[in-house]
């Protein structure tokens, strides 16, 4: 569904509190299938090197990764500049940082230009950042990035911020604060940046009365200086600045002794991990949470081995782009070398496991790969040793208790015909088992 929301995912997940992407780090995002990873050298004036890992991007258009992306696109200029890099080494080597659909929208802006760039202009270091920036509005599809982005973060309210439902630190706020507002200086847009002006007063309406209160009662503070006609009006990082005071007095004793709670049941557990006699547990509470935790995990996966909490999860990297082929135009469900996909083709991933392709097979699929096809080829033959299922061939080679088969001249038991006794109960033969002369084992019936 082509939703407002779901076109301009990459800003409805950029918040005060990070997303499940911007609390990772750049390395973590280089080791998940939905990006790559790229090492980029160089070397400055004085001929020293410089190395840089940097992220391969691939989406069709930005969503939780933003701030990543923001992040690294500053890193990958001040390495240009450090590195003192010819425009055309700018051009080129940032094209090495997208891959799949991210990729084809650069080769586009390369060929055609945009209405932000011209595609004729790439001889000096800005155009290399104009050309940044008309990338940035084909990627995420959005005509005006930054006055959007500036209006989504005016929207951010202090007293909506908590940490253990409590008011976040104002320090806190701030850093936080500052960092979204410098991610949006880097955005294309049409009108000017935001005023300090227009950040106090969005900081002041979003104020606690509270807040607003020891500002104007126990400091007296005229944060827009009306009787000064406004020529020394407090900036946002000012008033927040104030209520330092306020939270510490107010909230900074609370947050510290739930932060150290929340220290101490850490330091219990790892007490309690600990398998040894120091915490006076034998280390029994360790593998009551282990037990506990197995089970779970028994008891939460479905017929395939799987978590069945990961099921959506698992249908949504199904229907995505393909991150083994990310130039072809396919899902991964499509592709040849998807486990349950229509088009697996069992012999070309064989060559692609045993690395017989232009293209090294990921490490994730590989262990896939050995967890379906290759654990079964590996088990040794050993049904054999002491098997009960084998038939014995000597008495001495018997298994302790073995029930023997029957010979073939009578059955172990018989069951007399139903047809020759219609009305009474059905009766057994009973047999008991006999060495002979010759040492053979046979069945001699009871007698009556």
């Amino acid at each position: 569904m082509n939703t407002y929301k779901s076109k301009n995912a990459w800003l409805f997940h950029t918040r005060y509190a990070r997303n499940e992407l911007t609390s990772k780090s750049a390395a973590a995002l280089r080791e998940m299938p939905r990006f790559g990873s790229k090492r980029i050298y160089g070397l400055r004036p004085d001929g020293s090197k410089i190395e840089e890992d940097f992220i391969v991007f691939r989406d069709n258009a930005p969503s939780t990764e933003l701030e990543h992306y923001l992040g690294q696109a500053e890193s990958y200029v001040n390495m240009a500049d450090e590195c003192q890099w010819a425009p055309a080494t700018r051009f080129a080597n940032y094209g090495k940082l997208l891959d799949g659909p991210a990729k084809n929208t650069w080769r586009k802006l390369m060929d055609e230009g945009h209405d932000y760039w011209d595609n004729n202009n790439q001889a000096t270091d800005q155009d290399f950042v104009d050309a940044l920036g008309a990338y940035f509005i084909m990627w995420t599809k959005h005509p005006n990035p930054g006055d959007a982005f500036d209006q989504h973060i005016l929207r951010i309210q202090y007293k909506h911020q908590k940490e253990f439902n409590l008011p976040v630190k104002p320090s806190n706020f701030v850093d936080r604060m500052s960092e979204l507002w410098r991610y949006s200086e880097m955005m294309p847009r049409i009108g000017a940046q935001c005023s300090d002006m227009q950040k106090t007063t969005a900081l002041m309406l979003g104020l606690p009365e509270e807040a607003k209160d020891f500002l104007q009662d126990e400091k007296d503070v005229d944060v827009y200086d009306l009787q000064g006609n406004g020529n020394n009006a407090l900036v946002w990082t000012d008033v927040m600045e104030y209520l330092e005071a306020w939270w510490s007095r107010d909230y900074g004793k609370e947050v510290r002794k739930k932060y150290q709670q929340q220290e101490e049941k850490k330091r219990k557990r790892k007490d309690d991990d600990d398998d040894d006699e120091a915490d006076g547990d034998g280390g029994q509470d360790r593998r009551q949470r282990k037990k506990k935790k197995n089970n779970r995990n028994k008891s939460g996966r479905n017929g395939n081995g799987n978590n069945s909490n990961n099921t959506n999860n698992g249908k949504e990297f199904h229907s995505k782009q393909c991150s083994i082929h990310p130039d072809h135009n396919h899902k991964w469900k499509d592709c040849i070398y998807c486990f349950n996909g229509s088009n697996f083709k069992k012999e070309l991933a064989e060559k692609f496991y045993q690395g017989k392709t232009r293209t090294s097979a990921p490490y994730w699929w590989k262990k896939g790969y050995e967890r379906r096809f290759k654990s079964n080829e590996q088990e040794p033959p050993q049904q054999q040793h002491g098997s009960y299922l084998v038939a014995p061939q000597q008495p001495a080679q018997l298994p302790p208790a073995p029930v023997p088969q029957a010979p073939p001249q009578p059955a172990p038991m018989f069951a007399t015909s139903a047809a020759t006794a219609p009305s009474a109960p059905v009766q057994q033969q009973l047999y008991s088992i006999q060495v002979n002369a010759q040492g053979q084992r046979v069945f001699v019936p009871h007698q009556a």
